[in-house]
């Protein structure tokens, strides 16, 4: 069950969610004692995004037909290499071997 009752709410957390993934990207790429924490934010609040996207499900007729789709872009060696870094962040957060 999603816990918007329309769509303009889901775009809005969309909206939220990347723009704190954005300022982590801005935090990595500025270097210094933020970049680890930006790289951290960056990614796992990008794949945040995607579920936030999700709850268009309850709103949008066909959107599993249209997100089937859309995730198959996904199926390639650098998605994948994001996907394991993502994993390693969350799961090694703070230690300096991620």
């Amino acid at each position: 069950m999603s816990v918007h009752d329309s769509i303009r709410p889901v775009l809005a957390s969309v909206d939220r969610t990347l723009s704190i993934a954005d300022m982590g990207w801005r935090d990595y790429l500025a270097g210094g004692e933020r970049r680890y924490a930006g790289l951290a934010n960056a990614i796992t609040f990008t794949r945040s995004a995607t579920n936030v996207i999700q709850n268009l499900r309850s709103h949008v007729d066909g959107f599993d037909a249209w997100w089937k789709q859309e995730v198959q872009i996904l199926d390639n060696p650098i998605a994948k290499w994001f996907v394991e870094v993502r994993n390693r962040v969350e799961k090694h957060t703070g230690r300096s071997d991620c």
